[in-house]
């Protein structure tokens, strides 16, 4: 996940919408349970965010 890195430089918050078509590159375990991060289904669950 590109999210990890993100948040171990500082990045606020982050929006992960899990899919069935991560590359092998990107398949990692989001670090502990983050509150910075919100697990979303689909993209229009953002609407309810912002």
């Amino acid at each position: 996940s590109d999210i990890n890195p993100a948040l171990r430089a500082g990045l606020r918050g982050a929006v992960f919408i899990p899919h069935p078509h991560t590359w092998d590159l990107e398949c990692e375990e989001l670090e502990a349970a983050d509150e910075r991060v919100v697990t979303i289904t689909t993209f229009s669950q953002l609407l309810e965010l912002f």
